[in-house]
């Protein structure tokens, strides 16, 4: 009977452990839940401001990259071991470059500290801390500021000269495709412009077509209006994929704004705080009517690992701000990945919010806790937050619980140095950086804005990100990188009963896995490399019996694509449990209004 009563207890007590992790992963998914659904409402409120793409780099060529796979997203370690160069290029971190985040010059403060004189248009990026601003070889492209709507690009003959230019307006660049030269209405001061297009490259008997560098660019000089490409031998600009963008021209701090709407400074580099000529807020926008001009940025993330989330601090003191994550990761935790001291040497122990990598040091020493004032810039830090149970400065900091008790003054640090800058904690919108102690990471990953079409051919064409190709049977391809995002197509189909031609616009449509039913592979007989999607009103019919998704109503042939829209937002959360990690992901449908 003994015997009995303690096997009976030894297998009551091996339920435990499986029921404390059952429980530890129910906390844990539920915290997942709530950043996903923060991050959408956040985006949603920001709509207009979502950038045209989320992307994988190659630093070392500085472009876009259209072969990983959605499972790369889904490995493991984020850092994958002691390497000379800043290893964190895996898992949420393959894709980190936002491209095109859009706003407009907001209108100007006179008052700002970090101004000391006249007035600034103020603007925090979406999803800093930001990388590095300057750019550093094989590691990031910086930070590129530019105009959010391409000049006019008008095609000219050969007897087009500089009397000519003229007769062009500051929103319109004429080209030469002969002779691949660019000609602007000169100016007084210099510009700056980046530049985009598609080239193809004499490859034995055929051709490679592929894109310049998403860092292109070059400058004019004061009065100068011409600019040649200069393309190498077997080189061939393809028509019409030119896209020309002002760039905007960066000051320093301490530089005063000019007459060119066309300037910005960095006012602070950790947290993406960008400050504009305020003539920019005055200035209509070349796409509308209203007034400011339309930016766009392109930047590097520091790390989906770094927590991001925007609070307003209640008017009831002692001001408690509670975060989603609890347990936050403070200075001196020991990881399972090598830091970075301030010297440069390998350590286990968690040593900055930002990581510091060789070739790169943080920007972030002896802080794990960041918050951002988004009305005015201004920032202060866990030095100035006590641990739970002491008076800090500005409050306390509850690692454990993951609470925030702000004091009823906060002291701001001063961007132009001497004492801080003090302001009431009550209704102040903060957004706090911060890590969780069990490694959760949350990324942001979109399909492009608009996709650029590769002109048809058999073979498939190669594809790079934010293109797409069509093929028969009303089947779009798409390159790896687009797997499992969701995409908006528009087109026209002619009705073979009546003749008419019918419109189809923003038919919603998920980019399909190659090996997934109704997949090109059973219609064709053969591997297609390509992730695709198909029109709901394909033409045609394979001819062996198996295409019962066609329309037999459409006319073979009069599938015409007019273009095809990114739709999704794809949140993917991250967290560890021991030696295992869980992945929570959601995706959304969410796309900026179209001019």
């Amino acid at each position: 009977m003994l015997v009995v009563f303690v096997v009976g207890i030894l297998g009551i007590a091996r339920l435990f452990p499986q029921g404390f992790g059952s429980l530890r992963y129910g906390e844990h998914a539920s915290v997942a839940y709530t950043l996903t659904r923060a991050l959408e409402e956040y985006l949603r409120g920001r709509v207009q401001n979502l950038p045209d793409g989320v992307v994988s780099v190659d630093y070392a060529t500085g472009r876009m990259k259209g072969d990983v796979s959605p499972g790369e997203f889904l490995l493991s370690q984020p850092y994958p071991g002691l390497d000379a160069s800043d290893p964190r290029y895996s898992v949420l971190n393959r894709a980190r470059r936002v491209v095109g985040e859009t706003f407009v010059v907001p209108p100007p403060v006179s008052n700002s500290p970090f101004v000391l004189s006249g007035s600034v248009s103020l603007d925090t990026l979406m999803f800093g801390p930001v990388y590095a601003v300057d750019p550093i070889p094989g590691q990031s492209l910086g930070l590129d500021v530019y105009s959010g709507t391409p000049l006019r690009v008008q095609p000219v003959g050969e007897d087009f000269d500089a009397q000519d230019v003229a007769s062009l307006n500051l929103d319109t660049v004429a080209i030469n495709y002969d002779t691949a030269t660019l000609f602007f209405r000169p100016v007084p001061y210099a510009r700056q412009f980046k530049l985009s297009y598609r080239y193809d490259v004499s490859a034995g008997p055929g051709f490679v077509r592929l894109d310049t560098p998403l860092d292109l660019g070059f400058t004019l000089a004061p009065s100068e209006f011409r600019y040649s490409l200069s393309l190498p031998l077997g080189v061939t600009l393809v028509r019409g994929t030119e896209k020309l963008y002002r760039r905007f021209n960066r000051l320093a701090a301490t530089d005063s704004f000019t007459d060119d709407p066309y300037q910005y400074k960095v006012l602070n580099p950790v947290t993406g705080l960008l400050g504009f000529n305020p003539l920019g807020a005055r200035i209509a926008s070349p796409a509308s009517e209203a007034l400011g001009l339309q930016v766009r940025v392109d930047y590097d993330v520091d790390d989906w690992w770094i927590l991001r989330e925007e609070r307003v601090v209640p008017a009831e003191s002692p001001h408690v701000v509670k975060l989603a994550v609890p347990y936050v990761k403070r200075l001196g935790e020991m990881e399972d990945w090598v830091n970075f001291d301030s010297a440069g040497n390998p350590t286990l122990q968690y040593q900055s919010l930002m990581r510091t990598f060789p070739g790169r040091p943080s920007g972030t020493p002896g802080i794990d806790v960041l918050v951002v004032d988004m009305e005015t810039g201004l920032t202060l830090d866990s030095s100035t937050l006590a641990p739970s149970g002491q008076v800090g400065l500005n409050g306390e900091m509850d690692y454990r619980t993951g609470e925030i008790r702000f004091a009823d003054q906060l002291s701001w640090s001063n961007p132009a140095g001497g004492g801080p800058i003090i302001t009431p904690a009550t209704g102040r919108n903060v957004r706090v950086y911060y890590r969780g102690s069990f490694d959760w990471g949350v990324s942001l990953r979109k399909p492009f804005a608009r996709y650029t079409l590769q002109q048809p051919s058999s073979p498939l064409p190669p594809l790079a990100y934010r293109e797409y190709t069509q093929g028969s049977f009303g089947y779009l391809f798409f390159p790896v990188s687009d797997g499992e995002e969701s995409v908006l197509v528009d087109y026209e189909w002619r009705q073979a009963s009546t003749g008419a031609v019918r419109s189809v616009t923003g038919e919603l449509h998920l980019v399909r896995n190659p090996d997934d039913p109704g997949s090109p592979k059973r219609l064709y007989g053969s591997s297609s490399p390509y992730w695709w999607v198909r029109v709901g009103n394909p033409d045609g019919d394979p001819g062996n019996g198996a295409d019962t998704d066609r329309n037999p109503d459409v006319v073979p042939g009069s599938v015409d694509i007019l273009g095809v829209r990114g739709a999704s937002l794809h949140t993917h959360v991250v967290w560890r449990e021991g030696s295992d990690w869980r992945h929570l992901q959601a995706t959304t449908v969410m796309e900026r209004s179209r001019p």
